[in-house]
């Protein structure tokens, strides 16, 4: 109980930003669930779970990358999800435990707040009322009035947008009441209700059953997949070879066949990311089953088409890249490409013995935490806004630095404030407004954050982007005062 009420604070004090809350209440997961099961030391599955969690969940307090740090909290419940179902759980792990664990856990989360409200309520009643409920009245009792709760607000939301008469009745009995609930509240309420039962959840294994999917479906599909993968097959060999020359173009081909490289990248980059990811689905159905020698020909010849695909992802990324920098966008695609080339390897190494079929689901995992690893690693927004900036052609995409870049980003802002210093620009002022704002939102938070909240919403990047923001303020401002003298027929002249 200590350990829950203090990860709950850590977790309340985050103040609608995860930071270093976050990695110290997974760690007190962590070493609260080794402390319970023991023998979770003895599986190395496991402890890769737990372990993976850990390191992934401390990229929270480093990074501000929104897509990044979604990444990383999915992949901690996942993480944790896996840990406990693997707990009581025998043989190698299946695709059907990858998908289900999440599942069973959210939603044993309901169970678990009932059954702790309905905890407390049986110790109040039983501290005026002698007779004490049967067994279970009091869980059934709270989780029918929770459910009844939540059913009166739905129906009443519903009907109120079918029917204006009853919209309005809704309206005035509300306003009668005249409670006013901030979203704070609102998100206090639902972090503390749904954290503990998480973690009550995640302490409370149970065996579940999870063996694979039946195999039998794959097999009657194998048939109708390796004439269909002979199809593709022939269609992206016909693709290879009258697109050799171009697939790996360079610049001097490109300029030759009067192709920009944003049109090469923009018409080839999705659509191959897109092919091989339905090629990968394909062989995924051909490998999984012990294959006739044909069949393991095909997979070879297709899957060596498709590295040939992904191959030509990466140089498409590195060609728009190297003339026109880095965006999000881009390096999201690289990223998972690169995702895409681990699956790929994997089947490759299936083929070869190498990987037992029933340790694909693991290596799958496996790859998918050292992908966001190397995602959160990588930086993004640090690469996009100060090492390979966005290039429109004639300079700088400075407005999308400053605007659209998390403050991971904040090392390529003193090269925006530079180029503003020199000159004029049009866009001085609402690029220059776009930093102070940054710096008052910045300013705002540290000043809400005292305490606990400061420690659980702690992080790297949005405590130095506040150190520059607050050191240059004063030449933001002055460049921001800056305007372009109007156009007169006598400057014209």
């Amino acid at each position: 109980m200590p350990l829950l009420v203090l990860s709950y604070l850590l977790l309340l004090s985050n103040n609608n930003f995860w930071g270093l809350g976050f990695s110290i209440v997974q760690i007190l997961f962590v070493w609260s669930f080794i402390s319970l099961f023991p023998q979770s030391l003895k599986r190395g599955e496991i402890l890769f779970y737990l372990a993976s969690s850990v390191v992934l969940s401390a990229f929270l307090a480093l990074r501000a990358f929104e897509v990044g740090r979604l990444l990383v909290v999915l992949s901690v419940y996942v993480l944790n999800s896996l840990s406990v179902v693997r707990l009581k759980a025998s043989g190698e792990l299946t695709l059907k435990a990858i998908l289900a664990a999440p599942i069973l856990v959210f939603l044993r989360v309901f169970r678990e707040i009932g059954w702790g409200f309905a905890g407390l309520f049986r110790i109040a009643r039983s501290s005026f009322v002698k007779q004490d409920l049967a067994p279970g009245r009091a869980e059934s009792l709270f989780l029918g009035g929770g459910l009844a709760v939540f059913l009166v607000v739905l129906f009443a939301f519903l009907f109120s947008s079918a029917d204006p008469v009853f919209s309005r009745y809704v309206g005035d009995f509300l306003g009668k009441i005249n409670v006013k609930i901030s979203p704070v509240t609102v998100r206090y309420v639902l972090d503390g209700v749904f954290f503990f039962g998480l973690f009550s959840s995640l302490l409370s294994p149970a065996k579940d059953k999870l063996d694979e999917f039946s195999s039998q479906g794959l097999g009657n599909l194998r048939l109708p997949v390796a004439m269909a993968v002979s199809a593709v097959s022939l269609v992206t060999g016909l693709f290879l070879v009258v697109q050799a020359q171009h697939l790996f173009a360079g610049a001097e081909l490109l300029a030759k066949l009067n192709i920009s490289h944003s049109e090469y990248t923009r018409r080839g980059f999705a659509e191959l990311v897109v092919v091989s990811s339905i090629s990968l689905i394909l062989l995924w159905v051909l490998v999984r089953e012990h294959a006739k020698s044909t069949t393991r020909f095909l997979s070879y010849v297709f899957l060596s088409e498709v590295a040939l695909l992904l191959g030509s992802v990466f140089y498409r990324v590195w060609l728009y890249q190297d003339t026109f920098g880095f965006t999000q966008a881009r390096l999201l695609g690289a990223v998972f490409a690169l995702w895409l080339g681990g699956v790929l390897a994997t089947f490759l190494h299936v083929l070869w013995g190498r990987v037992g079929r029933a340790r694909i689901p693991f290596v799958l995992v496996f790859n998918t935490v050292m992908v966001v690893f190397v995602l959160n690693l990588m930086n993004i927004d640090y690469l996009v806004g100060a090492v390979k900036q966005p290039n429109l052609g004639y300079r700088i995409d400075h407005p999308y630095v400053v605007s659209r870049l998390s403050t991971d980003a904040w090392p390529g802002w003193q090269k925006t404030l530079d180029y503003y210093a020199v000159g004029c620009q049009n866009d001085s002022l609402q690029v220059m407004d776009k930093l102070g704002v940054r710096y008052h939102n910045l300013a705002m938070r540290k000043e809400e954050r005292t305490g606990i909240k400061a420690f659980g919403a702690w992080n790297l990047s949005n405590l130095r982007a506040y150190g520059f923001l607050k050191e240059n303020y004063e030449k933001i401002l002055s460049v921001g005062v800056c305007t372009v003298p109007p156009v007169t027929p006598e400057s014209a002249s």
